[in-house]
């Protein structure tokens, strides 16, 4: 007899098929709930809502770091976004790009906060910032309350600092810190709304800048992977292997139907594939640790020197071990 299961995540083109019922789950009551907002997510299957989930990588790391964690990963990443072309800074600010950002004032939405670690990280390691010169202001810890007195030490010689001094800013607090100049540059996950023009990327052109990273380094970066309940796999040891092929034959029909659909509204589709496909010359969106343990020990030693994981980790810790071979 099929058991339930509530799963959420947002309705990209390759978890669709899930979301619509095209996919099933063998012996499973899928019941898939689509929600927009990741921070939406997170913090509901924080909350217990959701036996499995898309959740920030930065938080399976955080909790998992510390021995406090009721959830882990499966190989399967619904969301990945290069990051140089989301660095802003004040249009007229005498920046040309974000190597100059070294001894400045530096904000970002949160502190555990995936996007946030990999551009903290970026800026340290391609584009040489000092971390100890360098002021890094945050608006909160977490995407929910933080716990009291919860604190984090960055092993790169950083300081971390507030926005506000209760750590408790909205990412509209965070933005209007840059419109009012009280930073220089803000690091975020989308480009800042309604500013009248008053910003600008530090990366201008950062399409060239991120297939040039890929080349160089072989990464694209990680944001989100499908978390499951512990409780959830106690009950049924099998489920992580079983929602690991879901999701792989998600892909799999997505794919299918960007290649081969006419109706996809995009002008210049089949020149835009093939530009893809002459910069990663295999998936970008392959599931699997294997083929993405390098990704994920970049964002591993990114998170260690941020203090965002509490010691060093390996790749296969964030893994539900029945998984940790699994490829597509």
């Amino acid at each position: 007899m099929a058991y339930p299961l509530t799963l959420a995540c947002r309705n990209y083109d390759r978890t669709s098929p899930i979301l619509r019922g095209d996919v099933s789950v063998p012996g499973v009551e899928l019941r898939p709930r689509e929600m927009a907002n990741p921070g939406e997510i997170f913090t509901a299957f924080f909350n217990g809502e959701f036996d499995a989930a898309e959740m920030s990588m930065a938080e399976v790391v955080y909790y998992t770091s510390r021995g406090e964690n009721d959830f882990l990963a499966i190989p399967v990443f619904p969301y990945r976004m290069f990051r140089q072309g989301y660095m802003f800074c004040g249009a007229d600010a005498p920046f040309a790009g974000p190597a100059d950002l070294s001894g400045k004032r530096v904000a970002f939405p949160r502190v555990v906060f995936t996007a946030g670690v990999w551009m903290r990280g970026m800026l340290v390691d391609e584009y040489g910032l000092s971390p100890a010169d360098t002021s890094w202001y945050y608006g909160t810890m977490h995407h929910w309350d933080a716990a009291a007195g919860e604190e984090l030490t960055p092993r790169d010689g950083a300081v971390l600092r507030w926005i506000s001094e209760e750590g408790r800013a909205s990412d509209d607090d965070v933005k209007r810190a840059l419109l009012e100049g009280a930073v220089d540059a803000l690091c975020t996950t989308r480009t800042p709304p309604e500013t009248g023009g008053r910003v600008r990327r530090l990366v201008e052109d950062f399409p060239a800048a991120e297939a040039e990273y890929f080349k160089r380094t072989g990464i694209y970066p990680i944001m989100h992977v499908i978390a499951i309940r512990r409780s959830v796999i106690e009950a049924h040891p099998e489920l992580p292997e079983a929602l690991f092929g879901a999701f792989v034959e998600a892909k799999a029909q997505a794919t299918k139907r960007i290649e081969t659909d006419a109706s996809i509204s995009l002008v210049w589709k089949d020149r835009y594939l093939e530009h893809q496909h002459e910069v990663f010359a295999d998936d970008p969106w392959v599931y699997g640790l294997e083929k993405n343990r390098h990704v994920i020990a970049k964002f591993l030693s990114y998170a260690y020197d941020q203090g965002v994981s509490a010691r060093e980790m390996s790749p296969e810790e964030l893994f539900f071990p029945s998984t940790v071979e699994l490829a597509e």
